[in-house]
């Protein structure tokens, strides 16, 4: 049963999140300096390491009870995968039992959609790279913001039960995942990397989310795995669709998940042009508090006129 405290934990982490996210629009003449942009840096990637690695140990001892079960329970939806892979020959499917997580190399992958796009802001933030943001950018927004939506957990950060877990995956799990969007939008937006939103993003980012998708479920099918595919199938409760029509929904609603998260780049311009020499124009902050100054002004002036009568 859900802790019904989980939702104050998880309104807590959406509201420093969100302020997170809006403050590279807040404060633009601070982000821009090269002395803050190497120090966000090297932060984002040393926790961003932390988080992945803090959530491949976490979950591989989850990950290793659902594949024991999916060995030996004939009524798991993936005992007929493993036994498949049994009979194949495959290692990694023939030695479940009696192994603890980290003997399972299979554990050591996490394929979650977040994880990839995770790795991707990762090499983005130690190399600067235009290709690899044309590739991954929506989806490094959109994992973040689905997860912060629909959360597969609401760990406690105030909670140091289950061996401590609690504590410290309330920060891996929702600001492993906000850093993902922060590091990418501050890398997009202040222009370190010049990219922008052209037919070319939307052609890359269309072939790498087909790959993705297609080159994971092939993995699940060879090591029993559950990612991607399977979250879709417990989130939208499809478990009587065939695997065949799973994926091809998935493909299909996948374009509008890609439409969503390429808007970003389609709505919001970079700041800054490439190394921060020019400012290309206000940001949406900027110009609230512009538009907020100027209707206070009239009213003041309107006010003012009113008295004098």
């Amino acid at each position: 049963m859900e802790n019904p405290l989980g939702n104050v934990s998880w309104v807590v982490a959406i509201v420093l999140a969100v302020f997170m996210w809006a403050s590279l629009s807040m404060f633009p003449n601070y982000y821009r300096h090269k002395k803050v942009y190497l120090t966000i840096r090297i932060v984002l990637i040393i926790f961003l390491l932390f988080t992945q690695i803090e959530r491949t140990v976490y979950l591989g001892g989850v990950h290793q009870k659902d594949f024991i079960d999916a060995a030996t329970n004939p009524n798991n939806p993936n005992y007929d995968v493993v036994q498949s892979a049994k009979n194949s020959g495959l290692y990694l499917n023939n030695a479940y039992e009696g192994q603890e997580w980290y003997q399972n190399p299979v554990n050591y992958f996490l394929l979650y959609f977040c994880s990839i796009a995770a790795w991707a802001t990762l090499i983005v933030l130690i190399f600067p790279s235009k290709k690899v943001m044309e590739c991954f950018f929506p989806f490094m927004l959109m994992g973040p913001i689905v997860t912060f939506i629909f959360p597969t957990e609401k760990p406690l950060f105030w909670s140091w039960s289950n061996d401590h877990w609690d504590f410290i995956n309330w920060f891996t799990f929702f600001f492993g995942h906000g850093c993902t969007l922060f590091g990418t939008m501050y890398i997009y937006l202040y222009g370190h990397t010049g990219y922008k939103f052209n037919k070319s993003a939307v052609v890359k980012s269309m072939v790498t989310g087909a790959i993705v998708v297609l080159g994971v479920e092939t993995w699940n099918r060879f090591f029993g795995t559950k990612f991607i595919t399977d979250d879709v199938i417990g989130a939208l409760g499809l478990q009587n669709w065939s695997r065949f029509w799973v994926m091809f929904f998935l493909l299909t609603v996948g374009i509008l998940y890609l439409s969503i998260g390429l808007s970003f780049a389609y709505f919001f311009k970079p700041i800054y042009e490439k190394g921060n020499e020019e400012k290309l124009h206000d940001t949406w902050w900027e110009r609230f508090v512009e538009f907020t100054k100027l209707k206070y002004n009239q009213r003041k002036e309107k006010l003012s006129k009113i008295k004098q009568k």
